[in-house]
This record gives C-alpha cells, sequence and structure tokens, in this order.
C-alpha cells in the first residue's frame, strides 16, 4: 500500500564525504545514527543526525537521514525542511520521493505530488517499456486509448482508481492495469472499458501513466480530490446473497477488520504496525443494540464477533463479497489495510484506526480524510496502547450509537 520501500531508508556511508583529518570520527558518528534508526530509537538517531549537520552542513546524506529519522516521529514539518536541503544538496529521485510524501502530510500537495514524480527517474521506472509515449497531463484524450498502470499495494489502486473516472470524462478509452485481486472490483466500474492484469498482453494504447501519477498531472490539491463516491460497484446478486446471513433486528451492525498483512507489518517501525489482537475490540460488544461481524478470512474471530464461513471472497472472487456484506453494514471499524480503502470508496460510514506513525495519505493531525468523506481518523498517540485508544473510540461509540442510522 505504501511509498515506505521507496524512501526514507537510512544510509550506511563509508566513503569520504568529510575532511581527513575528521572522516574515521564522523563516519563513526554517522553510523552510530544509523543504528540508533535501524533500532527505531529515532530520538537518539535524530541527535546524532542534527549534530553532524551542523558539522558538515554540505552533507546531502546527513541531511537525508535526519528527514527519515523525523519523518518517523511524525515531525513532518522539520522533516520536510530536512529534506529540501537533501534535495538542494543532490538531486537525487530517492531525495525527492522522500520529501513528497513528508509534504502530502503536511497537506501541501501541489509540491508534494510534482516532487513525486521524480522517482520516474528511478530504475525500476526508467526501465518501463510500453509501445506508446507517456501522458504529459495535457495532451487530449478524445477518442484515445490510454493505459492506467497500478502502483504500490492494493490499498494503493483502490485509493486512486478513481481518477479512471476523470480520465474518462476526457473522452478516453480507459485501460487499467491492475493487480489480479482486483481484476473483477475493477471490471464493474462503468467508467473503466478495459482491465488487463501485469504479465498480461496490452491491447492497443496512445498513452500510459501511472494511477499515482495523475494527482500531479490533474493539479490535484485538498479541495479538488475528486470525491464522486460511491466509485465502485458491487454485484447486487452478491448483496442479496449475502443478506440472510444478518441477525434480524434494529441492532447497529458493525464490521471488523484488524489484521493488515502481517510481512508488510513486520518491515514498519513499531509505532507504524497497523494490526490489533482481535480481542482488543471487546469493548465494542458490550455496548448496547450493536452486533459486530469479522471482515478477515481466517476463523480466529473472538466469540464476540459473527463470522460468515469459508466462501467468503473464495468462490464469487477477491474482495467481492466483502464489498457485498459491506452495503449491509451501520459502520466499518477497521486498521488501515485494504478493507479501509474498499469502505472508503463505497461511502460506508467508516472508523480508521492508525499508529502513531500513520502513512503519508491520512497526514498530519486530521480526523477525516480529504479522500474519503465517510471516514473518521482514530490516531494512537505516542505510546498508547491500542487498548486505550480501542476503550475510547468505544465511549465515543456509545455516545452516538443512538442517532445513528441503521441500514
Amino acid at each position: 500500500m505504501t511509498m515506505r520501500h521507496l524512501l526514507f531508508i537510512p544510509i550506511m556511508v563509508t566513503h569520504n564525504i568529510y575532511a581527513a583529518n575528521s572522516l574515521e570520527q564522523a563516519n563513526a558518528l554517522l553510523n552510530k545514527g544509523n543504528e540508533y534508526a535501524y533500532h527505531h530509537d529515532f530520538e537518539n538517531a535524530i541527535t546524532i543526525y542534527t549534530q553532524l549537520a551542523a558539522m558538515y552542513p554540505d552533507s546531502s546524506v546527513i541531511q537525508y537521514n535526519l528527514g527519515y529519522a523525523l519523518n518517523e516521529l511524525t515531525l513532518y514539518q522539520e522533516s520536510a525542511d530536512a529534506l529540501k536541503k537533501a534535495c538542494a544538496l543532490k538531486p537525487t529521485p530517492d531525495h525527492y520521493v522522500a520529501y513528497a510524501t513528508a509534504q502530502i502530510a503536511l497537506g501541501n500537495y501541489t509540491d508534494g505530488w510534482q516532487s513525486y514524480e521524480y522517482r520516474w527517474q528511478l530504475p525500476d521506472k526508467k526501465n518501463i517499456s510500453m509501445p506508446c509515449p507517456r501522458w504529459d497531463g495535457s495532451t487530449p484524450l478524445k477518442d484515445k486509448r490510454i493505459l492506467l498502470l497500478s502502483e504500490g499495494a492494493l490499498g494503493d489502486c483502490i485509493q486512486f482508481i478513481r481518477y479512471a473516472q476523470v480520465i474518462k470524462q476526457r473522452g478516453a478509452y480507459v485501460v487499467v492495469q491492475v493487480p489480479s485481486a482486483l481484476k473483477l472490483v475493477c471490471s464493474m466500474c462503468p467508467y473503466i472499458d478495459e482491465v488487463v492484469t501485469p504479465n498480461c498482453p496490452l491491447p492497443k494504447i496512445d498513452y500510459y501513466t501511472s494511477l499515482m501519477s495523475l494527482p500531479a498531472l490533474l493539479g490535484t490539491t485538498r479541495t479538488t480530490v475528486p470525491v464522486n463516491i460511491p466509485y465502485l460497484g458491487i454485484d447486487q446478486t452478491l448483496i442479496d446473497y449475502w443478506q440472510p446471513h444478518f441477525l434480524q433486528g434494529n441492532t447497529l451492525k458493525i464490521g471488523v477488520c484488524w489484521q493488515a498483512d502481517p510481512a508488510n507489518d513486520l518491515n514498519r517501525p513499531p509505532m507504524a504496525r497497523r494490526s490489533i489482537l482481535p480481542d482488543t475490540f471487546a469493548p465494542f460488544a458490550k455496548l448496547p443494540e450493536t452486533t459486530l461481524y469479522s471482515l478477515q478470512h481466517d476463523q480466529n474471530a473472538p466469540s464476540f464477533m459473527h463470522t460468515f464461513g469459508e466462501p467468503l471472497d473464495t468462490t464469487h472472487g477477491r474482495f467481492m463479497d466483502t464489498m457485498a456484506i459491506m452495503y449491509h453494514l451501520d459502520l466499518i471499524i477497521t486498521v488501515d489495510t485494504a478493507i479501509a480503502h474498499l469502505a472508503g470508496a463505497l461511502g460506508i460510514a467508516t472508523w480508521l484506526i492508525l499508529p502513531f506513525k500513520a502513512d503519508w495519505r491520512w497526514m498530519e493531525q486530521c480526523n477525516t480524510s480529504p479522500w474519503y468523506p465517510s471516514m473518521t481518523l482514530f490516531r494512537a498517540s505516542k505510546n498508547e496502547s491500542w487498548e486505550s485508544l480501542l476503550s475510547s473510540m468505544a465511549d465515543t461509540l456509545s455516545l452516538t450509537i443512538a442517532g445513528l442510522p441503521r441500514n
């Protein structure tokens, strides 16, 4: 889902970027700072990087590493300042991509999305072979065929597939290349003419670009994010199929998702990990007039949650059952994973649980998102436990539950 793997990676420097008489000391200090950062001790890393930055103001490596550590503590303005210096000292694609995400986290979309376009100079983008030019954002698309490439994880694709609708309105024939897990989901969208998956032959196209380049190409700001929601379709047959699986009565039906991608989470610092133990949702089960439904595919849901069994998203295709089930829910409470993006894209009331170090897309200190108007964000404070955060969320829900509409 994220651009995290493209940025803020500590660099272990051993080459001579300092005066000869201080080389050994400086590199030892820099490596110590990198060691702190590697072990997620960002406070001590920042102390060392700041000291080195004062000693060697012309080192892009130090400014980059300082920006990395500041970002991990959600000090986005300070991070952007350091990364801007790194870009000025050495304008590499990695530096600009890192700077871009810090700016987007601050809500500075114009500078952020334009800077993110530097990733096209990275080897994996430069080596893309296409039978046509990359779209420049201004060339007319009427009666042209354009390929929109998915980029990042499933959540990224779901978030940015909304731009296919904008491109369709310009008169283009829209082809999207998406992960196989999203092929059926995207095939139901009326503004997408053709869906292909990676490693499949491409149809005839006149232009191509990435879905995640469209915010820059179309000049998206925080107030002009396309929010013609819902922008994903649901199979009516599956809506009818799953309706009998819900308990009858006027209870508030809450869908719960607690598990993000385990491999992805393990690569994140502890303050950025998203998954929660399912028992942590117990405070919601104790609220009156509520029923909890598990949106997870595994069968390890606690006894206070209802499950949908093995067929979920297996017989009818990935995410197809989940979206139909979401249609019947009044509220979805989820960690930051593809489920959150699906719920937001469908316009369903969603409470998103975020770690202290949330992804850049959720910006800083916001409890709403310009991308998903139906979503409310709940952020853990630094060192706050999930138990504390979810207990507070349950208290909030208890005060509003009587006034919430029932599906």
